[in-house]
């Protein structure tokens, strides 16, 4: 059982954090956990509906789409990562040929 602190003093914790994890809005995830629509587009650089969108045209590839009618879809981190990488390859290249 924990011990309660005394009055006026500030209890101390030690947080271990994991450097193989990714800071997110939820916090520590790890690189094998799915991501989200808003996730896989802060990753790309474009909104979560415009993600949402590529992966009802199959532009993207998701993992599951959350039950309902405003579920959300799951990705793939290292698919996101290389999909956002070739992007930047094809813009710089188009950028080189200007």
């Amino acid at each position: 059982m924990s011990e309660v602190p005394e009055a006026g003093v500030i209890p101390t914790w030690t947080l271990t954090v994991d450097r193989s994890a990714t800071l997110c809005h939820r916090g520590a995830m790890r690189n094998n956990e799915p991501i989200t629509s808003a996730e896989a587009g802060a990753i790309l650089g474009v909104s979560a509906r415009t993600v949402q969108r590529r992966a009802e045209t199959g532009e993207l590839a998701f993992i599951r789409k959350l039950p309902g009618p405003n579920g959300d879809y799951l990705f793939d981190r290292p698919v996101v990562e290389r999909v956002a990488a070739e992007i930047t390859r094809k813009l710089a290249l188009k950028a080189a040929a200007s």
